[in-house]
């Protein structure tokens, strides 16, 4: 299944949109030391990763219907994974998350 264009559009909109958000908050709110919303804290700064990621090319293995799966074992067992799921969109892209389990 293809993630159809009028919902990547959405996506990327609000990806867009938080941008700004995150922009307008940094400007006037002081946020040092917390963290809020999508943003992860990375060694003292902000990353700021888009709310949904999108790639051109997808990695790891076919699984069905275009979509791939890049995963490898963790931990001391290797019976943790954790890896990356690549969805085919109708304009070529491909949405992309991190996943654990």
């Amino acid at each position: 299944m293809k993630i159809p264009k009028d919902i990547v559009d959405k996506m990327k909109q609000v990806n867009s949109l938080m941008d700004e958000i995150d922009k307008w908050l940094d400007e006037n709110i002081d946020l040092e030391g917390s963290k809020h919303n999508h943003r992860q804290w990375m060694t003292g700064d902000y990353k700021h990763p888009d709310w949904y990621q999108f790639t051109d090319e997808a990695s790891g293995k076919e699984q069905y219907d275009g979509e791939y799966c890049k995963q490898w074992s963790v931990g001391e067992s290797g019976d943790s994974f954790e890896g990356y799921y690549f969805y085919p969109t109708d304009n070529g892209e491909y949405f992309y998350f991190q996943y654990c389990m």
